[in-house]
Parts: structure tokens; sequence; C-alpha cells
């Protein structure tokens, strides 16, 4: 049978992919798109897979504990495009890591509230072969399916850990880590030590970097 918009089926992953609370209760999040869903795909099984049609080529070699068949319009609610007629997977969230072995590069994010925004800066992260992200408290819903789709799932390879500003410098002065923040007036991160040291695992310091004003979509930044 084709899944229609008011299958219940249907219904429920368009709460999942709307509702933060819910995802955090079930510890599964939506996962759209073709590519994103091959690529996932190679490493994990999915919980619910949906696709246009039976015979898509594009479902071969995924795993699946059940498989639906859904018409265009229940794709489009559930990836929350005006067009899309991809693959969607349902895939449990990835686990925070208590602790970090050796991490040399540590992407510290807050206030980062717009998800596709979020998504970028992760996929950025991977890209250039940083270790971990800390999330500040203050940050978007990094399972929400724009942060998904725009990182190219970098969290399900990423660790990440959650925690207080206060836990982050105690984690940075664990691991002799400098805790830099990008400003337009930074000193370099390699010269001498300056008012608040530049010396690993001392305290916050300054790089030079784009100003750090008010944030896009209600963010924040330093002033």
């Amino acid at each position: 049978r084709v899944l229609r918009l008011h299958d219940p089926v249907v219904q429920e992953l368009i709460n999942l992919a709307a509702k933060r609370d819910l995802r955090s209760s079930k510890q599964r999040c939506v996962v759209t798109g073709t590519k994103l869903v091959q690529d996932l795909g190679r490493r994990h099984q999915f919980h619910e897979l949906l696709s246009k049609k039976a015979d898509d080529p594009a479902l071969e070699g995924l795993r699946a504990t059940t498989q639906y068949v859904a018409d265009e319009r229940s794709l489009r609610r559930i990836a929350h495009l005006t067009s899309f007629e991809g693959l969607i997977g349902t895939l449990d969230l990835p686990r925070p890591s208590r602790d970090l072995v050796d991490p040399r590069l540590v992407l510290c994010l807050d206030y980062v509230q717009d998800p596709g925004i979020m998504g970028t800066l992760l996929r950025t992260a991977v890209a250039f072969q940083w270790q971990a992200v800390w999330f500040l408290p203050n940050c978007s819903d990094i399972f929400h399916p724009r942060c998904v789709r725009a990182s190219q799932g970098a969290l399900f390879e990423l660790p990440y850990i959650r925690g207080s500003a206060q836990d982050l410098e105690k984690f940075c002065r664990r691991k002799k880590l400098t805790l830099a923040v990008s400003h337009s007036a930074g000193m370099d991160i390699g010269a001498p030590a300056g008012p608040y040291g530049a010396k690993a695992g001392s305290g916050p310091t300054t790089v030079p970097g784009i100003p750090m004003g008010p944030a896009p979509n209600g963010g924040r930044g330093l002033p």
C-alpha cells in the first residue's frame, strides 16, 4: 500500500521531524535526502525507510526494520520541503561522548539558533578534520531535520559533548587546550601571551576573525 498524508505512520514521522521533545523521548531523528540516506545506510540500519516507489534503485543495499512506499505529498511534509521526492529514514540519535581521549581541535558552539547554519558549521568542521564539537546550552536542536541535512549527518561520525561554559573551561584546562574566540580585534594565537594568556589551557583568548556582533536569526555573539 502507499502511505498517504493522514496515515498514522506519516503523522508520527511529521511529528518526529517537527518536535524536539519527541525526538528526545524516542531518541530518534528523521534523515531526509537520497544521498544522505545512502551514505548513512552504509553504516547504520534504519528503523523506518520511506521511498516514492517500492522498486526505487536508490534503495539497493539499504537495511531497515520496516520499509514503506509513500506519496510525494507525505514525503514533502515529513522533509519540511516544498519540493521533495527522495528517500527518508529514521535512525537512533548518536549518543554524546563522555570524554575525548586526545583532542586537538574542538569546535565550541553557542547561540547558533538557525538549524541550517548549525548544520553548515558541523559539515565544515568535518571537512577541516576537527576532532569533536562542544555544544553550549543556547544552541538550536542539533537533530532538527534541517541541521541533519545541512551537516550531511556529521554527528553520526563526529564526537560531541554538551556542557556549560564552566564545564568547557575545566575541560580545556584538563586537556591543555587553548580556548579561542574569533574576533575582529583578536590577537594572533601564536603570539606571546596577552591579557588572558594564550598558553594552552590557561584561559580564553581571541584570534583575528569576523566581528562577532549580533548574530543572524536571533543569535548572539561577542561585543
